[in-house]
């Protein structure tokens, strides 16, 4: 796959994505998804990989991980990536996260234990969903009002399964205002 910002011309910017050994079966499918959302603004790029985690990450007494926590642990990037984690995680003031994104880290992950489903297709797609969420965080989009947008905040697994992998055109437009801003 081309790496570079489409839109721009430039070969320096794309969205790395880091799927466990785990989920590379199901790579194909959540690529292309991420990749039709992105289409024609970023390049993505995919590397199968495993997040260490250390037990500080752990909070025993609600039985899942700080999601800030790991993020911080894998430091700041040069280009937005987006980890799949397998483990159930928070932020303070929230029962669980789908996923965090700290935008100065040009960081983000994606929690999976959530978004589990027996099919592997519905999997997939929230997968997709979120990734795309989350790295639309990461280049300078806040969550949208337009509950089909996939910007649009998640409360519930509901709301994952309602939304699009696709952005609204307002908020594609914003995106492509934003890259083109920052890179």
């Amino acid at each position: 796959m081309p790496s570079g910002l489409s839109i721009i011309g430039c070969s320096i910017l794309y969205l790395e994505i880091v799927l466990p050994m785990k989920y590379s079966e199901l790579a194909g499918d959540i690529i292309s998804r991420v990749s039709e959302s992105y289409s024609g603004i970023l390049d993505l790029r995919l590397t199968i990989g495993e997040v260490g985690l250390t037990n500080d990450m752990y909070d025993p007494t609600r039985g899942q991980y700080k999601a800030w926590r790991i993020l911080e642990s894998l430091g700041v990037h040069r280009n937005p990536t987006v980890y799949v984690v397998d483990v159930d995680a928070y932020v303070p003031h929230l029962n669980f996260v789908f996923g965090l994104a700290i935008p100065w880290l040009r960081c983000a992950a994606v929690f999976t234990p959530r978004l589990h489903h027996r099919n592997k297709n519905i999997f997939s797609i929230r997968l997709a969903k979120e990734i795309v969420h989350e790295s639309g965080h990461l280049l300078g989009l806040e969550h949208c009002i337009n509950p089909y947008c996939v910007m649009s905040f998640s409360n519930s697994i509901l709301d994952v399964d309602r939304k699009s992998w696709q952005f609204c055109e307002k908020c594609r437009t914003l995106l492509i205002r934003s890259i083109k801003a920052r890179y």
